[in-house]
């Protein structure tokens, strides 16, 4: 059997220069990286602070931002087409919930509308009913709810009536007045006025004849 050649034998101090090599290594590039990023911060600031005054004033338009972001948030909107509307009956309870007026629109071509007469009290409300075909458009409010005051405000809202998803004219969506299919099969106390369009525009009419 040939005998291996003998390994040579180190120092102890030799044997670990390799290891001190490679540690100076890492910590001259350590050093190395921590100097560039810190002069790249560096121009980065200074960059920033020369470009400052061509924004011109920051805080007052982000506080604005943050305050319509906000308000957002804290709020819902609401389409209404019948008593809640200005100058109805049940305007009222938008108003004693601190909702505001947004604007007046239509909605999409969708719907039929229907007066629910209740006899035993003589009262009268709208019902607005989504269909599939012979739909109308129908005049609608678009109120601003807070939104910690709508469980409230449903609280308020009877059968056969509910707040769903209403389709506008101009190709939006919003929370709104719907009512039960049903309604659209008739029934005593049910009146299609579909062709006016409007309640308010019912509510006009019957003044009239009285």
């Amino acid at each position: 059997m040939e005998m291996l050649p003998a390994m040579p034998v180190y120092p102890p101090a030799l044997a670990r220069a390799p290891s001190h090599f490679v540690n100076c290594l890492q910590l001259m590039w350590g050093t190395l990286l921590s100097l560039i990023l810190l002069c790249l911060a560096t121009f980065e600031g200074r960059r920033l602070n020369r470009l400052a005054p061509w924004h011109g004033p920051r805080t007052n338009t982000d506080g604005a931002h943050a305050d319509v972001l906000r308000q957002m948030a804290q709020t819902m909107s609401l389409a209404v087409c019948g008593l809640h509307l200005r100058g109805q009956p049940l305007n009222g309870q938008l108003t004693s919930l601190g909702a505001t007026f947004c604007r007046e629109c239509w909605s999409a071509p969708c719907y039929r509308l229907f007066a629910l007469t209740d006899a035993a009290r003589g009262t009268a409300k709208p019902g607005m009913v989504r269909v599939a075909a012979g739909g109308v458009r129908v005049f609608l409010e678009v109120w601003s709810v807070p939104v910690e005051q709508f469980g409230r405000f449903m609280l308020q809202v009877p059968a056969p009536l509910g707040i769903g998803m209403v389709q506008l004219e101009d190709g939006g969506a919003t929370h709104g007045f719907i009512c039960e299919g049903i309604v659209a099969e008739g029934g005593p106390g049910v009146e299609d006025i579909s062709h006016l369009g409007s309640w308010l525009e019912y509510v006009r009419l019957k003044k009239g004849a009285s």
